[in-house]
């Protein structure tokens, strides 16, 4: 209900566009062609990670009573095409290969930062943007369609477009802050059992009032030049069993030298 047939047609055309070009440039990088090397540099992860940790590693009662034992964060990763940087719906793309089939995936959360620093000279030069008109953030994911035959279709016939959730916001309060999709397990899970190694997310911005497509870079959701830890987020939170095992082992195996020791001090007392 979200999407009507123009709007999807051309949010299909856009997204399959960007993709074509994200797997090409990934081509070229794995035979180490126009790729230019980045100097190695320390990471800094998300502040929401750190926040996650301290809540999940100490003895507070969510520690103590939730089934997660495993949390991943992963960030969008970059494309060295500027222009898709421009395209008024954004693909971001995490890697989950490599996570074990022993987790069984709890909840899964994708977060996006709102940086409004450039949106103020915007208004200013721009009628169509207002500060209190309000816009709707709509969130996509991008899935290869089961049992398609390749040959009698197009690239857009073989993807699986799904509306996940989306957020209403206006530009009254120009401070930076962070959205969050909480919704999106499901999908998730979905990408997981196809086996998907690059999960595909796209947003794009409507102006409420038109209906009309608005630029990311007009209202401040612009991917270029964002440092680790102001890019897109993905997180992740399972139960990985085979870390369960070990802990409920180590638990056991903890509780016997406990054990052990107090009867030696009983046989040394007696």
């Amino acid at each position: 209900s979200e999407i009507n047939s123009q709007t999807y047609k051309s949010v299909t055309e856009n997204i399959t566009q960007a993709l074509i070009e994200m797997t090409q440039e990934s081509l070229l990088r794995s035979f180490g062609i126009d790729i230019k090397r980045k100097p190695s540099r320390s990471f800094t992860p998300h502040d929401y990670m750190l926040e996650v940790y301290s809540l999940l590693s100490g003895e507070s009662d969510v520690a103590r009573t939730t089934r997660i034992n495993t949390v991943r964060g992963i960030i969008d990763t970059d494309s060295n095409n500027e222009r898709l940087f421009r395209l008024p719906h954004q693909t971001f793309q995490f890697n989950v290969a490599g996570i074990p089939k022993t987790e069984n995936l709890i909840g899964c959360e994708f977060r996006l930062q709102w940086r409004p620093a450039k949106v103020a000279s915007r208004l200013r030069r721009y009628r169509s943007l207002r500060y209190k008109m309000f816009y709707k953030m709509i969130l996509l994911g991008i899935l290869p369609k089961d049992n398609v035959n390749g040959k009698n279709t197009t690239s857009s016939q073989r993807l699986e477009v799904t509306p996940l959730a989306t957020r209403v916001f206006d530009l009254a309060n120009m401070q930076a802050k962070w959205f969050s999709f909480e919704e999106l397990a499901k999908f998730s899970q979905k990408a997981r059992d196809r086996g998907v190694n690059i999960m595909k997310l796209v947003t794009y911005f409507v102006e409420m009032s038109s209906g009309r497509i608005v630029s990311p870079d007009d209202i401040g959701f612009n991917k270029h030049g964002r440092m680790d830890k102001e890019k897109g987020l993905l997180v992740l939170f399972s139960e990985d069993k085979m870390k369960k095992r070990d802990e409920e082992e180590n638990s056991k195996g903890g509780r016997a030298k406990r054990g052990a020791r107090r009867g030696r001090r009983k046989d040394r007392k007696g």
